[in-house]
C-alpha cells in the first residue's frame, strides 16, 4: 500500500468549537489528529480523482461513462506528482491554473479520502445513486455508517503555500457555511442526527497536502442510514458489473434486488437470501463467464478492457471474491467489504471487439493478438499494465498507446 500524507487542521478556533459542540463524535476522531498528519492510500486518492463524483443528465454517473471521464486521468498526472520518499503529493503544473476542474478534483479526492480514513469508509460508500424520490438529496458527497449520515462539503485549491489561508481558501469556507444564513434551511436541521464535515484540501509545490476542517450543515433525510449504505454499495458494484457484462443475468437480478430494497421497510429480512437463477438456485460464476471477460493473469480479477480515442487502453475490474459476496447478499458482509489498497505491475488479458481500427492500434504498438476459438468477432491480447486496487475493491489500469 502506498500512502499520502495529509495535514489535518481546524480552520480556526471558532470552527473547532462549533464542531466540538455540534458533532462531538467526529470531534473525538479529529482532535487527536489536530495539526498532525493522517496517511491515506494513494490508490484511493487517485480513484477518487479519476472517477470524481459529477452528475450527468440522469443525475448520477456510472463506470459506463469512461469516455467522459478518461481525461481526468491525464489531468491528474499533469498537475500532481507523488514523492514516495516524503509521501507528499504536490502540484507540478508550471503555469497558472485557470478554471475549476482541477481544484474540484483535488477537493473531492482530498475530502473523501480524509472522511473515509476517519470513518472507515470506501469509494463504494460515496457512489452516486439515482433514487428519484429524493431529488433534493446530494448523494455526491454523502455516505453512511450504521446510525447516521456522513456528509462532506468538499472543496479544493492550489496555493503557493498551503499553510496560509489564501483568498481562495477563505472563499471556500464562505461557500461551505453559506447555507447557515438561510433560515428555511437551518430550521429543518437536527444536529443530533448526523455528522457533517467541511473539508478544504490545499496543495502547493513542496508541502504535504493540507486539509482545513469547517462546520457545515445539511438537510435531514428520511431513509435509514444503514439501508442507504447498503443501497449505495450495491449500486456501486452494480455499475461495475454492468460495465463488465451489461446484459448478464447477474446484473438483471442485482438491479431487481436493489429496487426491492429501495421499496421495503424491513430490508434486513432479505439478508442472506442470495441472488438466484431461473431454477431458484443460488447464482454462481461459471468458468465460461470468467473466461470470456478481460482479467488479470490468475483471473482473480475480472473486468472489461476498452480503448478510448485510439490511444488509451483502460481496464476496469473487480475481484471475484467481491462478486461472490454480492451474490450471497449477506447484509453485514456487504457493509464490511473492504480491500487492501495496492499498486502492482500485472499482465492484463484484454478482450475487445474486433475492428480494423483495433487491429491498426495493436499493430502500431507491436501487440500480438488472436481471435477467440470459433469466434473471430473479438481479439484477445495481453499487456503489462500498472493495476491500481483501491479499498472498495475497484481495479483500474490505463496504458497510453502510440
Amino acid at each position: 500500500m502506498t500512502l499520502v500524507k495529509i495535514k489535518i487542521s481546524f480552520y480556526d478556533t471558532d470552527q473547532r468549537d462549533l464542531i466540538e459542540k455540534h458533532f462531538p463524535q467526529d470531534f473525538a476522531l479529529l482532535e487527536p489528529l489536530e495539526d498532525g498528519f493522517i496517511k491515506v492510500p494513494l490508490e484511493d486518492f487517485q480513484t477518487y480523482s479519476f472517477f470524481k463524483h459529477q452528475t450527468d443528465a440522469d443525475g448520477y454517473r456510472t463506470f459506463l461513462d469512461l469516455s467522459k471521464v478518461s481525461h481526468n486521468w491525464s489531468e491528474y498526472f499533469l498537475y500532481f506528482k507523488y514523492d514516495p520518499s516524503t509521501e507528499n503529493l504536490t502540484n507540478i503544473y508550471p503555469g497558472r491554473i485557470d478554471g475549476t476542474n482541477i481544484p474540484e478534483t483535488l477537493g473531492i479526492a482530498g475530502g473523501l479520502s480524509v472522511a473515509s480514513s476517519i470513518h472507515g469508509l470506501t469509494q463504494a460508500d460515496w457512489h452516486n445513486i439515482g433514487i428519484k424520490k429524493h431529488k433534493d438529496f446530494d448523494f455526491r458527497r454523502l455516505a453512511c455508517i450504521n446510525d447516521r449520515y456522513i456528509n462532506v462539503e468538499a472543496k479544493g485549491t492550489i496555493n503557493e503555500d498551503n499553510a496560509k489561508k489564501s483568498p481562495a481558501v477563505s472563499n471556500h469556507k464562505k461557500l461551505i457555511l453559506g447555507k447557515k444564513s438561510d433560515p428555511k434551511f437551518s430550521t429543518k436541521y437536527d444536529y443530533t442526527q448526523d455528522s457533517c464535515l467541511g473539508i478544504i484540501t490545499v496543495a502547493d509545490r513542496k508541502n504535504s497536502l493540507q486539509s482545513w476542517i469547517v462546520d457545515p450543515i445539511f438537510d435531514v433525510q428520511n431513509i435509514q442510514p444503514r439501508k442507504l449504505k447498503l443501497i449505495k454499495r450495491l449500486n456501486f458494484y452494480y455499475s461495475i458489473l454492468r460495465l463488465i457484462s451489461k446484459r448478464s443475468y447477474i446484473t438483471i437480478v442485482l438491479a431487481n434486488r436493489i429496487k426491492i430494497l429501495e421499496q421495503v421497510t424491513d430490508f434486513e429480512s432479505l439478508s442472506k437470501i442470495p441472488l438466484m437463477n431461473s431454477n431458484f438456485d443460488k447464482l454462481s460464476l461459471s468458468s465460461s463467464f470468467i473466461n470470456s471477460r478481460a482479467s488479470n493473469g490468475d483471473k482473480s480479477v475480472i473486468g472489461k478492457s476498452i480503448i478510448i480515442k485510439k490511444n488509451e487502453l483502460f481496464f476496469i475490474g473487480i475481484h471475484i471474491n467481491f462478486i461472490n459476496t454480492i451474490i450471497s447478499q449477506n447484509t453485514e458482509e456487504i457493509l464490511e467489504l473492504s480491500n487492501k489498497s495496492n499498486t502492482s505491475i500485472q499482465v492484463i488479458n484484454c478482450r475487445i471487439k474486433n475492428t480494423r481500427d483495433l487491429e491498426d492500434v495493436l499493430r502500431r504498438n507491436n501487440i500480438s493478438s488472436e481471435s477467440t476459438k470459433n469466434d473471430d468477432s473479438y481479439l484477445n491480447f495481453s499487456v503489462n499494465m500498472t493495476l491500481i486496487a483501491n479499498s472498495a475493491g475497484l481495479y483500474v489500469a490505463r496504458l497510453l498507446l502510440k
